[in-house]
């Protein structure tokens, strides 16, 4: 980081202020960065540039680089524009100036308004900032970064009302001024700007400038904590890639003059090309979503190195430059003590400097401050260690004897943070579209309230026998519909609550004896923190029954099935193994229980009525292998083949294999496993044809169908 520099106070008469006209010029010209808004102005050329994280992630094609910077309001400006060549190639020289620039990483490719019209009519400049600021040519297809500028006027005041905002990321250090020239006299100053005066205490200019005083740090390695963690949050912030608008959903009508097989042949095309259109946003969107997760996760590997880095960045900020104070010199033994502090901060150590030659001992007390005086502390393992201090005198090294406890560390330990998405995790690269259900006259609603469905199940099991609660049967019961990071599973709520009431009363599962998660409360963190607690409660001999509804993930690396927790990415659950069929499976058959009876409305397919769980990605990259478990004492009923996808049964409220479930335990009088699987397998199978030979599902049982049920 960039270090701030301090304004010379030119010590004079307060005559010089009125005889002497001291010229407050831009030397070199300025770049000026503002860390609130985000934004770096060009005294040069009165340029302001964008500079947030966007500058640094955001990728587009040209006309979206365009449109996004017609777009953009940033510092309270909204006239923001894409730059012409010649602007953007000017601030080459000065890119150490901007935050969020890595001319090191292979792509820094940004575009510019520029035609380039030998090369071809689609083609535009654009400039390589890895490339010592060349500009070439590509094809305005391409997805390239943008740096949007925009015109400023500002006046000489105006422009240090600018510098107020100017300030490095620890709010207490100076403005990284570096052209203030003053004229000092008592507690006067005398500013001169373009010929005119500005006369007042310090405090007062700097007021008046909107400039403030620096802050002395009386608590240093505590602020340096405090400053290298915030420099690691924002190296583990990357925005968001924004989704993309999806079409609307299709509202056709039927006009007087089409008949209904034109009319539905106009909705099919129709329904096509939305589809393409939404395949191409998500394809574009995962293509950003996974360079932005790579750059994190590349991110996240160099956290080490990155924190030590940043500690000794903070260091340097919080501590300042090494002064020398208080020489005191005993003849006796040929040692000067002195303090040694540091300017910005309170530390200070006294220490011994054998110097025989007296002669030299002399000048070095009358011109201490002449003295090049390097404090050296290393930074290992979360502490600070002081290692020694060097002063250099005249072209003498001088030795500074240091003490047992000067050597103590002083711990400075900063960790990882966790923030909702954009900070320190992993962005969701499928697109949901809520439209999609529509189909299936779901609407844009996340429950089934007053849908026209035939609920013929309620009825059917509120006239059950209810079986005397067995303290012995426990169930884990899982139905998500609404997930925060993928498509809704219709009806998969309204079918866990109704298989939770079919199996209490036909199997005498108490409320006590109940772990039902639905919905908000399916989270990842509930379901391995419930799994748990069931577990701890099933004693030698007891049965379990197990129920899950909602999607399926193949894993595409190895095949193993997933269930996917409300709160989680698919693109990840195959990252956190609690969730991993088979572990699930292992835990169930590895418990207590003489006997686990699993009921699984989910294919594993990476489809779920028919829409990707995993979008962008050909779904014949998923292999799903055979889930494996202790056969001997657990049977797992599962909704169909895992080339297959659950299905919906709109007509009756209901997932299509938890309904035929649901109403096995609520009519058959001589229930065991395998009559119930001949019944559910015979209910999906045809329902399902019914559907469309897309949508044929074939129920699947594995285990000891030995078993009672």
């Amino acid at each position: 980081m960039k270090k701030t520099k301090t304004n010379r106070l030119i010590k004079l008469s307060l005559a010089s202020c009125l005889a002497i006209t001291v010229g407050l010029t831009f030397a070199n010209a300025e770049m000026l960065r503002s860390e609130s808004q985000e934004v770096v102005y060009d005294t040069d050329t009165k340029l302001m540039w964008q500079d947030n994280i966007e500058a640094k992630t955001l990728k587009k094609k040209w006309q979206g680089a365009m449109d996004y910077c017609e777009n953009l309001s940033l510092a309270g400006y909204n006239d923001w524009k894409l730059p012409d060549i010649k602007s953007l190639q000017n601030i080459y020289p000065k890119k150490n100036f901007f935050k969020n620039l890595d001319s090191d990483i292979m792509s820094c490719d940004y575009w510019t308004s520029t035609l380039s019209p030998d090369w071809g009519p689609n083609d535009i400049w654009y400039v390589d900032f890895s490339d010592i600021g060349n500009h070439k040519s590509c094809e305005k297809f391409y997805d390239n970064r943008i740096r949007c500028v925009k015109n400023t006027n500002f006046t000489p005041l105006t422009f240090f009302s600018f510098l107020e905002q100017v300030k490095t990321s620890n709010s207490g250090k100076k403005l990284k001024s570096k052209s203030l020239s003053a004229i000092y006299s008592e507690s006067k100053l005398c500013l001169v700007k373009y010929g005119k005066n500005y006369f007042g205490t310090k405090d007062e200019l700097k007021e008046q400038f909107g400039m403030v005083s620096f802050e002395y740090s009386k608590k240093p390695f505590q602020d340096i904590q405090k400053l290298t963690q915030q420099k690691l949050n924002e190296y583990l912030t990357i925005t968001t890639i924004p989704s993309p608008r999806l079409p609307k959903p299709l509202n056709l009508v039927k006009n007087e003059f089409e008949s209904k097989a034109q009319f539905s042949e106009r909705v099919k095309n129709e329904t096509i090309q939305r589809e393409i259109e939404i395949q191409r946003l998500q394809d574009e969107f995962r293509s950003e979503v996974e360079e932005r997760n790579n750059e994190l996760e590349n991110r996240k590997e160099n956290i080490d190195e990155k924190k030590k880095e940043f500690a000794l960045e903070s260091f340097d900020e919080v501590m300042g430059t090494p002064k020398l104070l208080n020489p005191i010199f005993d003849a006796e033994t040929n040692t000067m003590f002195v303090d040694v502090s540091m300017s910005n901060a309170e530390w200070k150590k006294n220490v011994g400097i054998k110097i025989e030659d007296r002669s030299l001992a002399k000048d070095f007390k009358n011109s201490i401050d002449n003295a090049n005086t390097k404090v050296v502390f290393e930074y290992e393992n979360d502490r600070f260690i002081l290692k020694n201090i060097d002063i250099d005198f005249e072209n003498k090294n001088l030795v500074a004897t240091l003490n047992q406890k000067d050597f103590i560390p002083e711990k400075v330990a900063v960790t990882i943070e966790n923030k909702k998405v954009a900070f320190n995790e992993l962005q969701n690269p499928n697109l949901v579209d809520k439209y999609q259900v529509s189909a299936l006259g779901y609407g844009e609603s996340n429950s089934a309230k007053g849908l026209k469905y035939t609920d013929d199940l309620t009825p059917l099991i509120s006239k059950m026998a209810t079986t005397k609660p067995n303290p012995k049967n426990w169930l884990f019961a899982i139905g998500i519909e609404n997930y925060d990071e993928a498509d809704a599973v219709i009806y998969a709520a309204n079918s866990a609550k109704t298989m939770i009431s079919a199996m209490q009363k036909r199997l005498g599962i108490s409320e006590r004896n109940t772990y039902a998660l639905i919905d908000e409360k399916a989270t990842g963190g509930a379901i391995k923190g419930q799994l748990e607690r069931l577990l701890e409660n099933v004693k030698e001999g007891d049965n379990i029954y197990f129920y899950y509804s909602g999607h399926g993930i193949p894993s595409g690396e190895n095949g193993e099935a997933f269930i996917l927790p409300k709160d989680v990415i698919a693109d990840y659950v195959t990252r956190e193994s609690e969730f991993m069929a088979r572990n699930i499976y292992k835990k169930l058959s590895d418990s207590k229980a003489s006997k686990i009876v699993a009921f699984v409305d989910s294919c594993y397919s990476g489809k779920t009525d028919g829409i990707s769980n995993i979008k962008g990605v050909a779904a014949g990259v998923f292999k799903t292998k055979k889930v494996e478990f202790d056969s001997s004492k657990m049977v797992v009923f599962t909704a169909g083949t895992n080339g297959q996808f659950s299905n919906a049964y709109s007509e009756k409220g209901q997932r299509l294999f938890s309904y035929f479930v649901a109403k096995g335990l609520a009519t058959r009088a001589d229930l065991d496993i395998n009559s119930l699987y001949q019944e559910v397998s015979v209910g999906v199978k045809d329902e399902s044809f019914k559907m469309g030979d897309n949508k044929r599902q074939v129920p699947q049982i594995e285990g000891n169908t030995g078993m009672g049920l």
